[in-house]
């Protein structure tokens, strides 16, 4: 199963190693939203799909790690959700609270504070969530400064992964023009897994 699986302990421990090396230890992925244009949306779902950056979207929301590894994504969503009503419908988030995906990692200290489970970095729009690592918006020293710059280069991960995924697939660089959403939504996890 190579889609919306948990790590084992062993690739668990391979990008955790990997993001402490980066400066952020404890941190397993990035967490963030694409947008996809859906050309060929129905008329009956065109007011729900009516996204703000592209016409007709569906949204797909995912967790990628260093290697631009997709382990759980949620597709389908419609375009007038922002990245916060999408979270709040999660499979990602259910996976963590039902503990089939296991947040569980050695202890480690960050600012003095000692945890045993893992985060994930996401842009400013996510909630205070203790899973959640943002950036921030008004870095004041030179330190809060340095955070911000490491912080939103490593957070690119998600995006890489998103751009290599529309850059290898043509069927995802142009708009969708499939009519059903359970097709498309094949389609996209078919990428995601190849």
């Amino acid at each position: 199963n190579y889609l919306n699986r948990c790590p084992t302990d062993s690739e668990k421990e391979e990008v955790l190693s990997i993001m402490e090396r980066r400066g952020f230890p404890g941190c397993f992925a990035s967490w963030d939203c694409k947008h996809f244009n859906w050309e060929r949306c129905p008329v009956r779902l065109a007011g729900q799909h009516k996204g703000s950056k592209v016409g007709k979207a569906l949204i797909l929301e995912a967790i990628s790690d260093p290697f631009l590894y997709i382990w759980y994504s949620f597709f389908g969503e419609p375009g007038s959700l922002n990245d916060i009503n999408v979270l709040d419908k999660s499979t990602i988030i259910g996976a963590i609270i039902s503990q089939q995906f296991n947040g569980k990692v050695n202890e480690y200290v960050i600012n003095g504070r000692r945890r045993d489970w893992l985060y994930f970095l996401v842009d400013g729009i996510y909630p205070p969530f203790s899973i959640f690592c943002k950036t921030l918006s008004i870095p004041l020293t030179d330190a809060q400064r340095c955070y911000a710059k490491r912080h939103e280069s490593v957070r690119k991960d998600v995006e890489r992964a998103f751009g290599v995924m529309v850059q290898r697939f043509g069927v995802l660089k142009r708009p969708i023009r499939n009519w059903y959403l359970k097709d498309i939504q094949n389609i996209v996890n078919c990428c995601i897994i190849l």
